[in-house]
């Protein structure tokens, strides 16, 4: 995924994963939150060798993967599973869906996954 991606999307990645996280470490009372990743000089990698360029991308993708599979693991949990839908309106679950989507745009665009084909 890292070799198919820019610095922004993998940076877009990370953001949409650690929001997806927070949505449900806010909603799981007795949750601490997890602090998001800075990445200085995200916005400007023009003056980034190739290598560096690389490190980046990895970091951003690895940090990424880490918030979607703590959200996972908090959501297989029926204490947080349960909390998190009792303490969710219909307004944030349709943000949470729409950037889950957003994420599996992200994996589509990497080749990570296969691109839906909408049934007629």
């Amino acid at each position: 995924m890292a070799d198919m991606s820019s610095s922004a999307t993998m940076n877009r990645f990370q953001e949409v994963c650690h929001a997806l996280l927070r949505m449900v470490e806010e909603r799981s009372p007795g949750l601490s939150q997890t602090l998001p990743s800075s990445f200085p000089g995200v916005d400007d990698t023009s003056r980034m060798s190739r290598s560096q360029l690389g490190v980046l991308i990895s970091e951003l993708q690895a940090v990424g993967w880490g918030a979607l599979k703590r959200m996972d693991r908090l959501l297989k949990t029926d204490k947080h599973s349960k909390s998190f839908v009792t303490n969710s309106t219909e307004l944030s679950m349709g943000l949470f869906k729409e950037r889950c989507y957003e994420v599996v745009g992200i994996l589509e665009e990497g080749a990570i996954l296969a691109v839906r084909v909408q049934l007629q």
